[in-house]
C-alpha cells in the first residue's frame, strides 16, 4: 500500500490499511486539515473491477461528497465520541459492534421488512429479495479542530470491525451458493455477491452524533408520523441517496 493518494476518498483508504504502520499519524494530519477545510464531509464505499496483468480483481475504495444524503429506509447509525460507541442511538463497545451490526444489517426485525428489503435480479442468483441497509459511521472530527492518532486509529478500527461483519455475510452467501469461499471465486460470481451484501458503509466525519441522530431519526419517524407529512412510497423509501 505504497501508492500516494491522489483523492480525499484514496486518503482514506490508505489510513485504514496503514493504521497500525509508522506513517499513520502524518496520515492523521492530513485528515483533519481536509475535514477542518470542508464544509461538510461524506464519504461513501464504492467497489471497482480492475485488472491486474491478465487478472481481473474486484477492490473497493471510498467517494467523496460535499453534502449529506438524505435517506429515509432503515439505517444502522455508529456514532463516536471519544472512546464510546453508540449503536443505533445506545451506548456499547467495540467488543459488541461486529455482533449487533451484523443482526441489524442483515436479520432485520421482520415488522420492518418493507423498509430494509429490496428486489433485485442478479447474476447467477435470479430475481431475489434481500435487505439493503447502510452503515452510517459518525465522528465529529470539525468539531474538535481534528482528531488525535489515538482517535482516529479507534474510528478506523472501528471501522474494519463493520468491515468485517460484510465480509462474512459475502463468505456465507458464497459457502451457501457454491460451498467455495468467496475469496476463491472469479470476479464474476464476486461481483454478483457484493451486488448482495458489498460494503454500504457511509462515513461522515464532522457531524454530531446527536445532531445526527435528532435530523435522521426524529424526522424520518416520528415528523412522519405526528406532522401528516407526505409518506413515501415503498419505492422512494428504498432509494438510498
Amino acid at each position: 500500500m505504497n501508492r500516494t493518494a491522489k483523492s480525499e476518498g484514496e486518503l482514506f483508504y490508505q489510513a485504514y490499511y496503514l493504521r497500525n504502520d509508522t506513517c499513520f499519524p502524518s496520515i492523521c494530519q492530513q485528515l483533519n486539515m481536509i475535514i477542518v477545510s470542508s464544509n461538510e464531509f461524506y464519504l461513501n464505499t464504492f467497489f471497482d473491477i480492475y485488472t491486474n496483468g491478465n487478472i481481473r480483481e474486484i477492490d473497493w475504495d471510498f467517494s467523496f461528497n460535499n453534502y449529506i444524503p438524505r435517506y429515509c429506509g432503515l439505517e444502522l447509525s455508529v456514532c463516536i465520541e471519544d472512546e464510546n460507541i453508540y449503536i443505533d442511538r445506545k451506548l456499547s463497545c467495540i467488543s459488541e459492534l461486529r455482533k449487533s451490526a451484523y443482526s441489524f444489517l442483515f436479520h432485520p426485525d421482520s415488522s420492518l421488512r418493507y423498509l430494509s428489503n429490496k428486489e433485485r435480479e442478479i447474476d447467477f442468483f435470479g430475481k431475489i429479495e434481500f435487505p439493503v441497509i447502510p452503515v452510517a459511521l459518525i465522528v465529529n472530527g470539525k468539531g474538535k479542530n481534528g482528531l488525535s492518532v489515538k482517535e482516529w486509529k479507534f474510528f478506523f478500527d472501528c471501522m474494519s470491525e463493520i468491515i468485517m461483519v460484510y465480509d462474512k455475510r459475502m463468505n456465507e452467501i458464497s459457502l451457501e451458493k457454491w460451498n467455495i469461499n468467496y475469496k476463491s471465486l472469479p470476479v464474476e460470481k464476486k461481483e454478483a455477491i457484493w451486488n448482495i451484501a458489498g460494503y454500504n458503509l457511509n462515513l461522515l466525519l464532522d457531524r454530531d452524533c446527536r445532531f445526527y441522530s435528532e435530523y435522521y431519526y426524529e424526522y424520518y419517524y416520528e415528523h412522519l408520523d405526528f406532522r401528516n407529512l407526505p409518506t413515501p412510497t415503498k419505492e422512494e423509501i428504498l432509494d438510498i441517496h
